[in-house]
């Protein structure tokens, strides 16, 4: 009659949004992260023989970014960590580098004629040769100001270089010169203090990434 009610198997199965099982919820958490939500209509309805719709798959979606939102942040700092101690292993002629990108990316929003910018961020780590051994995401939807992006890339920093005990780092920066990027390394990064030495602030190189370097001295000459 539309009232809600309990219903302990599905509990004890851990039924996932009331429509997946848990095996199902991880795949699909899984392929939202590469494919378009058609093309993941698709797989699901070719490779699993389950036929959901848009509205749906959303709901599933949504409830597994709820729940994996909690164990994130200390996943990625773990991560991070774990690929430094791999670094700090190699021998060759660098410092292990710890590289942070950030960028946007214009997105189409339902009612709205203007594309509004994400943003989205990375850091990776490098070996003693230059390797890339590894890299964690952030993204976020459009937001003035980008401030949770910021605050959530600060925080990830901040704990990583707080917890890392081992080799000095190279610490690199490499975006184009927006106003975001430019603004997050002088009022973030160039007044992050440094954790071995106290009073002191971090040295962060700022690379402009080739293309855009390009792009600004065709645009000057």
């Amino acid at each position: 009659m539309g009232l809600s009610c309990l219903f302990p198997l599905e509990l004890q199965l851990g039924i996932v949004a009331g429509v997946a099982t848990p095996a199902l919820a991880d795949r699909v958490a899984l392929l939202s992260s590469n494919l378009t939500q058609r093309q993941l209509l698709d797989v699901l309805r070719s490779q699993h023989q389950v036929r959901w719709g848009a509205e749906t798959l959303r709901k599933m979606v949504a409830a597994m970014a709820e729940g994996l939102s909690p164990f994130r942040h200390q996943a990625q700092v773990s991560k991070l960590l774990n690929l430094l101690q791999q670094a700090a292993k190699t021998v060759g002629p660098r410092k292990i580098q710890l590289v942070v990108g950030r960028d946007g990316i214009m997105l189409p929003i339902r009612g709205l004629k203007k594309y509004k910018e994400g943003a989205t961020a990375t850091v990776s780590v490098y070996n003693r040769w230059g390797k890339r051994l590894g890299t964690v995401y952030l993204g976020q939807m459009p937001e003035e100001l980008q401030v949770t992006l910021s605050d959530e890339l600060t925080r990830l920093l901040t704990d990583v270089l707080g917890q890392w005990n081992g080799a000095p780092l190279r610490l690199s920066y490499i975006t184009d010169a927006g106003f975001h990027p430019t603004e997050y390394f002088q009022n973030v990064l160039c007044q992050m203090p440094d954790p071995r030495r106290p009073g002191k602030y971090l040295e962060w190189e700022w690379v402009v990434d080739y293309y855009h370097a390009c792009q600004y001295i065709s645009d000057l000459a």
